[in-house]
This record gives structure tokens, sequence and C-alpha cells, in this order.
């Protein structure tokens, strides 16, 4: 038997934000430092290396057969059949959807300047729901409905 010891907050979703490159991590954390002080960041977050899901998905020697770390090309590799970058940043939002909107957009405008500085020239968006793909915003963004639940994931594209 569980005892609930929060009230219900009205509503959750989980999030995530991937990150290309590995030169993102000082500018990843110098934007997370302020959303959390200020809240806006309402859990502890949790920051992860591509190397720490492909380790959870298979062994060393499924990706590379070498006994010395994994080069820079096989973690592109890597990443990219995980469908991550190379750090990815998990989350969550409590409160009513209008509370939780607010708090994404603010969320989404800080990371942006992330993807902002990769120089990017087709940087694409996407939302996906239950019924159909369109077309907003300027990075991508997909949103999974199950039930009340839906958690939000963006990568930025660098093709």
């Amino acid at each position: 038997m569980g005892i609930w010891l929060m009230p219900d907050p009205g509503g959750y979703q989980a999030y995530m934000i991937t990150f290309p490159r590995d030169e993102d991590l000082h500018q990843i954390i110098e934007i997370i430092r302020p959303l959390r002080i200020a809240m806006i960041l309402q859990n502890v977050p949790s920051l992860r290396h591509v190397l720490l899901d492909a380790a959870v998905a298979a062994p060393k020697k499924h990706y590379y057969q070498g006994d010395d770390p994994i080069p820079d090309k096989e973690l592109d590799k890597i990443a990219k059949d995980l469908k991550l970058g190379r750090w990815s940043f998990y989350g969550a939002l409590y409160g009513p959807e209008p509370v939780r909107n607010v708090l994404w957009g603010a969320i989404k405008a800080a990371f942006s300047q992330v993807l902002f500085s990769l120089s990017c020239t087709n940087v694409r968006s996407r939302v996906l729901n239950s019924t159909s793909l369109r077309t907003s915003l300027s990075m991508n963004v997909m949103s999974f409905i199950s039930g009340r639940e839906r958690s939000r994931v963006f990568h930025p594209s660098l093709s």
C-alpha cells in the first residue's frame, strides 16, 4: 500500500531536449541554472550523454569493437541510430495545461539559444499528435499524446 503525499498538480508533461554536439554542454549548463533558480524547471532535471542511453540498449561491443574510447564518428552514428543528440535533457512540467504551456514556452525559448548557435540553415519543426503531422515553430518538437499525459521532445536537425 502507498500513500500519495502530494496533491494532484492538475497535469503532468514529461519532456526531453536533445543537443547534437559535445561543445554545447557549457551553454546548456549556463541555461539550466537560471531556469532552475526561477523555478521554471520545476523538478530536478537530468542531463545525460548519449552513451548512457546506448548502454541501456546494448553493450559497448554492439556499437564499437575496440577497447579504446569510442571515437567521435562512432558516437555520431550511435546518436543517429538512437535518434538522440550527444546530450539529452529530461524534465517534467506540472500544473494545469495553460501553466504548463507557458513554462514550456520559456524552456523552448531558453534552449533555442543553443540551436541558433549551431548556425543551422535547415532547422525544421514538427508537431506529432495522435492524428496528424503538421509544421510549426522553428525547431523540432514532437508531442506524443496518450490519455491525459503528453510528452514533448525537441531534436535539432542538422541535415
